[in-house]
């Protein structure tokens, strides 16, 4: 989840590489059928591009290609989507599919926020921008698979559309 973000990171690149590559072996071994990929960055293209080069190096060809994308605009999404695709291609993983594993609009500051603090995040805001996301992203041609992680987000964002001036909060369920 995410290793190119330093809080989350399993010892850098060059120790989730060697992580990767003796997983990817070892399932491929016993389950030549099963779909390994990844990584999952956040935000850091240049450790995605160090993991394929990693792979095309070492003869590893990921199954899929995995990004988390949090912004503010439908544009910089299109935009991480097309480098995802040059660097695939650039190391030669041209049928690697992209598939976004988490979208939403991001806070524009994650650092020392609660969950009230995040503007337009569990609002009306939200679900327009992820309506609105799912619109744009039907159209890309090298978008392979999308995920909608943030599924408490869409119900409370849903609900304030349904009773506007009402937002749900997590505490409320507990």
């Amino acid at each position: 989840e995410e290793p190119d973000v330093k809080d989350l990171s399993c010892g850098g690149l060059e120790k989730y590489c060697e992580m990767f590559a003796a997983a990817y072996r070892a399932l491929k071994a016993d389950f030549p059928d099963i779909k390994v990929g990844g990584p999952t960055i956040a935000v850091h293209y240049d450790f995605m591009d160090g993991f394929l080069a990693y792979c095309e190096k070492e003869g590893i060809t990921p199954d899929y290609l995995t990004v988390d994308m949090y912004t503010r605009t439908l544009e910089e999404i299109v935009g991480n989507l097309a480098k995802c695709r040059k660097l695939l291609d650039r190391h030669g993983f041209y049928n690697t599919p992209v598939v976004i594993t988490e979208f939403h609009l991001e806070p524009s500051d994650w650092k020392g926020r609660t969950l009230d603090d995040f503007e337009g995040f569990f609002t009306s805001k939200s679900a327009a921008f992820s309506a609105s996301a799912l619109i744009e992203l039907m159209d890309i041609p090298y978008l392979d698979i999308l995920y909608y992680y943030a599924w408490a987000i869409s119900y409370y964002s849903i609900a304030e559309c349904l009773q506007p001036g009402f937002v749900l909060r997590p505490e409320y369920f507990g």
